[in-house]
């Protein structure tokens, strides 16, 4: 991992194989800011046990944070937020219902944040 250099913030979406990077740990030790898409119950039960022995305070996304977040970047970036929901309509399905985060809906899949 030495050839990554040091970094502050790390995003993760790696489809399940979250465990396999996180093997050698040093390279969370530059680590500031953390998220990830976990897969998988043993990525669920392990990864965030071992963010917090690296220092890490972690919670899990919820629906709250979903709305606050779009919200936010509504306020934020209005016109860019606006284009978007145009095309995807994906906070209007989501108060109507129609729309599941399966990251929020599913056992199988959480999305975590952590931060040192």
């Amino acid at each position: 991992m030495d050839s990554l250099g040091k970094f502050s913030v790390v995003k993760m979406d790696i489809e399940g194989a979250e465990g396999k990077i996180m093997k050698n740990g040093e390279w969370l030790d530059h680590v500031k800011q953390i998220a990830i898409e976990l897969h998988g119950r043993e990525n669920i039960e392990a990864i965030p046990q071992l963010l917090r022995n690296k220092g890490f305070v972690i919670r899990f996304m919820t629906g709250d944070d979903l709305v606050k977040n779009s919200l936010k970047n509504s306020f934020l970036h209005p016109i860019s937020f606006i284009k978007a929901e145009a095309r995807t309509k994906v906070v209007l399905n989501y108060f109507k219902r129609k729309y599941d985060v399966p990251a929020l809906s599913r056992e199988e899949y959480k999305i975590l944040y952590g931060r040192k």
